[in-house]
């Protein structure tokens, strides 16, 4: 519930990211109570739900859940176990904001990760130094130098400089149909929370690497 209002909410974690996403509560729902489904069946969702016209209707018991729409049904297992307390690792004391445009965020990652490509994971790790109205991105290669970009926000707060994983940052920016995304900070070691400027129901949490 959030402001008075019920909201069926989805979150998916792999220790390095988190995304939560809100919907109202569809009819029917009021007493669904939380369930784990596991990545396979998301991700055959996610091939086949592009395509799907109309209402999608789930049910559900202890052990299965079932997806029906377009003469389709999916039916799955669900998984026995407590999702983690993901409320514990979003932040908030975050107060160090600003804005960019998602798709010129996204290609600057594009254009400086390509000195890291084929590398070591460590070298696709991208810094990215917030200050005085610019954040300036920066991927290091050991075989082939270096690569940096700069792009033009509207921040007037302390520097920051912090480092993430190029590959999950991207794919937040793939996931906001937006065109600009809010990122708050609160320094160099902690969770970035990202936003969809223009869908409250949508954030992402991403920790940090070192560099």
């Amino acid at each position: 519930e959030r402001n008075s209002i019920q909201f069926l909410r989805a979150v998916a974690t792999d220790g390095h990211r988190l995304a939560q996403y809100d919907i109202p509560l569809p009819q029917g729902a009021e007493d669904m109570t939380g369930i784990i489904i596991p990545k396979k069946t998301i991700q055959e969702l996610r091939k086949v739900l592009d395509d799907a016209d109309g209402d999608i209707n789930i049910s559900l018991n202890e052990n299965k859940i079932k997806f029906s729409f377009n003469n389709l049904k999916i039916i799955s297992k669900v998984i026995d176990g407590t999702f983690p307390d993901y409320t514990k690792v979003i932040p908030k004391d975050n107060d160090k904001k600003f804005s960019t445009k998602n798709t010129e965020l996204k290609n600057a990652i594009d254009r400086v990760s390509a000195v890291a490509v084929n590398e070591e994971a460590k070298s696709k790790a991208i810094k990215l130094s917030i200050e005085n109205n610019k954040m300036y991105l920066k991927v290091e290669s050991q075989s082939k130098g270096s690569a940096d970009e700069t792009i033009d926000i509207n921040y007037n707060n302390e520097k920051v400089d912090i480092g993430f994983n190029s590959r999950y940052l991207t794919d937040i920016c793939n996931e906001v149909d937006g065109d600009e995304i809010d990122i708050n900070l609160y320094d160099s070691i902690s969770p970035a929370i990202i936003l969809d400027k223009t869908d409250e129901n949508l954030f992402f949490v991403l920790m940090p690497m070192r560099i």
